[in-house]
C-alpha cells in the first residue's frame, strides 16, 4: 500500500511539473507576439501568465489569431518578420507555435494518461482498506475533562511535541528543502521563494505543533531564517496569508495587563492545503481548543492568557500542552515540560478559589503552579495558597512582557 501511495505522489509531482512546463511555454510565446500587453498585464496583475488556465490563455491570443491582428502585428515590427522584412521571422515563428501546439497537446496526454494511472491507483488503495486485513488497533479516546462530552466525536490528531527545539529543527528542513505547493493554490502563495518559503514554514507550524499566537509564530520563522523578529518581512507574509484566505486571524485583548495578541488558526482551505503537502491531516491549535474545550468565546481574556504563557514557556525551552487530559475536579489550563513537570492554573479572577489551588497542588505532588495577570495580583494569590500552607511557583504575564526570552521563567518560588 505505501507503494502504491509513492507512485500516486510521484505521478501527481509530475503532473503538476508538466503543467508548470506547459504554462512557461505559453508565457514565452505570449512574451515573443505581444510583450508590450504582456508586461501591462503582469503590472497590474502580477501573478497573471503563472497562475493563468488554458480558457485565460486563449482569451489573450485570440486577438492575435484574428486575421486583421496578424496582419497588424506583421507591419509594426513586434517580430513576426524579424527586422529584415523577407519574412523568414514570420515562418519561424509560425514553425515554433506548431511545435509549441504539438508539445501542448503531447502534455496533454500525457496529463491524462497520469490521472488515468492516479485514478487506477486510488481504486486498489480504496480496495485495500475495504477488503484488506487490518493488524491496527485502535486506541481508545480519553474524555476531555475540561468540557462536558460532546454530542459528536471530536476525532482530532495529536499535535507534535511543541517545543522549541523540534520546531526549529523541522523548520530547517523545511527551508533547506521547502514542499511542493500544489499547482492549483499556487496563487494563494507569493511568488518569490523566500516568502513563499517563509509561508509554508506558517502553515506547517500552524497544521503540525498547533501554536496559534502570531507572534510566536513570527519569532520561530525568523530564528530559522537568521533574520530579526517582528521585522515586518514576516508580517507581511502572515498578513497575505489571512487576505488570500489560508488563515483566519482574530485580535484578542487582555485588560490587567493591558495588551493584545493576534492568534491565528487555518481556514477550511487552509486545512485541505496543508493536508496535501505535509501528508498528515492538521491538528486542533491551542485557539481552537480552547474554544471548543473552555469557552474560550466567552472569555477571550482567559484564552489571551493561556495562549500568552504557553507561548513564553515554549521559548524558554518547556513542552508544552494547552488544556492537558487529566483527571481532576479542577483541570488545570496548562502543562508544561522540561527540567520539571508541572500542571499550571492561570488566573485572572478575582474571587478566592481556594478548592482551586488544593487540586492544582495534588497534582504537583504537593506544589501549587499559578500564573496571574500582574505583579500585585500574583502576591494576592501567593497568600492565598500560603495560608493553605501549600508550597508552590509563581509567575505572571505583567513580568514575562517586559522579561528577555532567556529569563526564568518563574518569579516568585516559595
Amino acid at each position: 500500500m505505501s507503494d502504491l501511495l509513492e507512485a500516486e505522489r510521484r505521478l501527481r509531482a509530475h503532473a503538476e511539473d508538466e503543467i508548470r512546463a506547459l504554462r512557461g511555454l505559453l508565457y514565452s510565446l505570449a512574451r515573443t507576439l505581444d510583450g508590450d500587453r504582456v508586461e501591462q498585464i503582469r503590472r497590474e496583475t502580477p501573478s497573471a501568465f503563472r497562475t493563468w488556465d488554458a480558457e485565460r490563455y486563449q482569451s489573450f491570443f485570440a486577438p492575435l489569431v484574428a486575421k486583421r491582428q496578424w496582419a497588424k502585428v506583421s507591419t509594426n515590427g513586434n517580430g513576426w518578420h524579424g527586422n529584415n522584412g523577407n519574412g523568414h521571422g514570420c515562418e519561424k515563428l509560425k514553425a515554433k507555435v506548431a511545435r509549441l501546439q504539438a508539445e501542448n497537446r503531447r502534455l496533454k496526454e500525457q496529463l491524462e494518461e497520469s490521472r488515468k494511472h492516479a485514478a487506477d491507483l486510488a481504486n486498489q488503495l480504496r480496495d485495500v482498506h475495504q477488503f484488506g486485513p487490518s493488524t491496527r488497533q485502535e486506541a481508545p479516546t480519553p474524555a476531555l475533562s475540561k468540557a462536558a462530552p460532546s454530542t459528536t466525536p471530536q476525532e482530532e490528531p495529536s499535535s507534535a511535541q511543541a517545543n522549541k527545539a523540534s520546531i526549529l529543527e523541522a523548520l530547517a528542513e523545511i527551508r533547506r528543502q521547502p514542499p511542493r505547493v500544489p499547482a492549483r493554490v499556487e496563487h494563494l502563495f507569493d511568488a518569490a521563494v523566500i516568502a513563499r518559503t517563509r509561508q509554508i514554514m506558517a502553515l506547517y507550524i500552524l497544521a503540525v505543533y498547533g501554536l496559534a499566537v502570531r507572534l510566536e509564530v513570527d519569532y520561530y520563522i525568523a530564528q530559522a531564517e537568521g533574520i530579526k523578529p517582528r521585522s515586518g518581512a514576516i508580517r507581511r507574509r502572515l498578513d497575505k496569508m489571512a487576505e488570500t484566505g489560508l488563515v483566519v486571524s482574530k485580535k484578542l485583548s487582555l485588560k490587567a495587563p493591558r495588551t493584545s495578541l493576534i492568534v491565528l488558526r487555518l481556514s477550511e482551505e487552509g486545512r485541505r492545503i496543508a493536508k496535501q503537502m505535509f501528508q498528515r491531516p492538521p491538528v486542533e491549535n491551542e485557539w481552537e481548543r480552547l474554544e471548543r474545550l473552555h469557552e474560550g468565546k466567552r472569555f477571550p481574556g482567559h484564552t489571551a492568557a493561556v495562549l500568552m504563557f504557553a507561548m513564553h514557556a515554549r521559548l524558554r525551552g518547556y513542552t508544552v500542552t494547552v488544556l492537558p487530559e487529566v483527571k481532576s475536579p479542577s483541570p488545570p489550563d496548562v502543562l508544561i515540560e522540561w527540567q520539571e513537570r508541572l500542571y499550571v492554573e492561570v488566573e485572572l479572577g478575582r474571587k478566592e478559589r481556594l478548592a482551586k489551588w488544593k487540586h492544582n497542588a495534588a497534582l504537583n505532588e504537593g506544589k501549587a503552579a499559578l500564573v496571574a495577570g500582574t505583579a500585585s495580583r500574583r502576591e494576592v494569590l501567593r497568600a492565598d495558597i500560603q495560608r493553605m500552607g501549600l508550597p508552590g511557583k509563581a509567575t505572571d504575564l505583567e513580568y514575562l512582557l517586559r522579561a528577555q526570552p532567556d529569563a526564568p521563567l518563574w518569579v516568585d518560588e516559595w
